[in-house]
């Protein structure tokens, strides 16, 4: 009888205990901020959302952040505690390779199947996710990390590549990849499962999710799915010439296998550098080209972006220093 009876209350228990729930990249109708919400952990306890925030952003985790169960708006439960920041101070993410951090509230009826979350109730700064789906099971596997050569990463990740709007958004090479046109050069690549790997960068790590010829799936300070650009592209006319800095010190003479910088106007410089260019990129529309560099010592990279009817020359990292064309270099 003894033993019946303890059969019974440890049914009882196990029946009773909410086991863990884990979502990774939970599903959601869309957000206001540049976070990333990459988990949810649903305990008996507590609930705890996961965020990744890109390098460069300020932000505040004000105290009236809540959580909501979307289907009826029931009541808001408040954020308890955080990790890896505080509440209500304001933080700038200065890390290269951004920051993560957690938020945790009350827990969650079993019942409830989407959330809502809340910085804010109303006004300008209502920071939100709407309509978290939190009913899916599915528990992403653990995969080890395989450290692996540069020389073994796929051909097939190589190229230039558009969103779905024909923006020309990543070019990737052996040595590094232009991202939204900031140069990303790998330090260690990790292949993490069939077909994906991770790219530890000098601007910091770059998830590669998915790729095939045609596709790739990549996700740095948001997941982004792009179509491999097909085009075999040239130097266009319109580009090739004589170009001058705003400033008049500097002049880049382009043809259609070289860059040749002339800075020989800043003192101690008295050498035009020769850049051949490895690879030209462009967007569907023709309006933006970027080309990548190689003098045999070091990489560069310069963008011809349409401005009105003619094109203005900018190199990577420094967004104001814009070359215009001219007839007469002298």
């Amino acid at each position: 009888m003894k033993k019946r009876y303890l059969i019974v209350i440890l049914l009882l228990c196990t029946f009773q205990v909410w086991a863990q729930k884990v979502i990774y990249n939970p599903v959601h109708e869309g957000m206001n901020f540049s976070a990333e919400l990459t988990k949810i952990e649903l305990t008996e306890e507590e609930t705890i959302l996961h965020f990744f925030m890109k390098r460069g952003v300020s932000f505040i985790i004000p105290s009236i952040t809540h959580i909501q169960d979307d289907s009826n708006q029931g009541d808001k439960m408040f954020i308890k505690k955080a990790v890896g920041l505080n509440i209500g101070e304001s933080v700038l993410v200065d890390n290269p390779e951004g920051m993560i951090y957690k938020l945790y509230f009350p827990p969650l009826n079993k019942t409830i199947t989407t959330i809502d979350y809340k910085e804010h109730d109303s006004g300008e700064a209502n920071w939100y996710i709407k309509n978290i789906n939190i009913s899916n099971t599915t528990v992403a596997p653990k995969l080890e990390k395989q450290p692996i050569a540069l020389a073994d990463l796929p051909k097939s990740f190589f190229g230039s590549w558009h969103d779905k709007y024909g923006t020309l958004i990543a070019l990737a090479t052996p040595e590094f990849l232009l991202y939204e046109f900031k140069m990303y050069r790998y330090r260690d690549i990790y292949k993490t499962g069939d077909g994906t790997f991770l790219l530890h960068t000098s601007g910091g790590n770059i998830d590669i999710l998915k790729h095939t010829q045609d596709s790739l799936t990549l996700r740095y300070d948001k997941m982004v799915i792009l179509n491999r650009d097909q085009r075999n592209i040239t130097m266009p006319e319109e580009v090739k010439g004589n170009w001058k800095h705003f400033m008049g010190v500097k002049k880049i003479r382009i043809t259609d296998t070289y860059f040749y910088n002339d800075d020989t106007g800043i003192p101690n410089i008295n050498e035009i550098e020769n850049n051949r260019i490895i690879t030209i990129g462009s967007s569907k529309s023709g309006d933006v080209f970027w080309f990548l560099l190689d003098n045999g010592k070091h990489f560069n990279a310069f963008k011809a972006e349409k401005n009105g009817s003619n094109y203005v020359l900018t190199p990577t990292g420094f967004p104001g220093a814009i070359y215009r064309k001219v007839k007469n270099i002298n």
